[in-house]
C-alpha cells in the first residue's frame, strides 16, 4: 500500500501530461491552430501513409517572404495537420521551432491541403499525419 500511494502522484502527472497532449491536438487548444467552418472531429489515429494529393500544388503557393529571403533564411516547418473524414484539412499544430516568417507562409495556405479519405479497418475516421514543408534558397523546394 505504502508503494502505491508513492507511484500514485507520478502516475498522476503522467496522465495530466497525456491529456493535456490530447487538449493541444484539438482546434481550438493551439496558438497555431487554423479551423475551417466543419464539425469537431471525435477520434482519429496517427497515418504514416497519408499524403496530400496536392503537395506540390500547395508549395508551389506558398511565397517565400521578402523578409526572410533578405535574410537568408531557410529551414523546415513541420506541422501536425488533422485530417476529417473526408480527406480535407481540419486543422494544424507546429510541430518544429521555425522562423516565424517561415511558418506564416506555410499557413497562409496549408488549408489547401486535400487527401485521400482517411479510413480505419474499412471504417471513415480522421487522421493526424505529419507534413513538412521545406525551404531552400537555393534550390527551391
Amino acid at each position: 500500500m505504502k508503494k502505491l500511494l508513492t507511484l500514485l502522484p507520478a502516475l498522476l502527472l503522467v496522465v495530466s501530461a497525456y491529456a493535456q497532449e490530447l487538449a493541444s491536438l484539438t482546434p481550438n487548444q493551439s496558438r497555431s491552430t487554423k479551423t475551417m467552418d466543419a464539425q469537431p472531429v471525435e477520434s482519429f489515429w496517427f497515418a504514416d501513409d497519408l499524403k496530400p494529393l496536392n503537395y506540390q500544388q500547395v508549395l508551389e503557393s506558398i511565397q517565400y517572404d521578402r523578409r526572410a529571403l533578405e535574410a537568408g533564411l531557410e529551414g523546415t516547418v513541420v506541422l501536425q495537420i488533422q485530417v476529417d473524414k473526408n480527406g480535407q484539412y481540419f486543422s494544424h499544430k507546429v510541430m518544429n521551432e521555425a522562423n516565424p516568417l517561415l511558418v506564416e507562409a506555410v499557413e497562409a495556405q496549408v488549408h489547401h491541403l486535400q487527401f485521400r479519405a482517411p479510413e480505419f479497418h474499412g471504417e471513415a475516421v480522421s487522421a493526424i499525419v505529419s507534413v513538412p514543408f521545406r525551404f531552400r534558397l537555393n534550390d527551391g523546394w
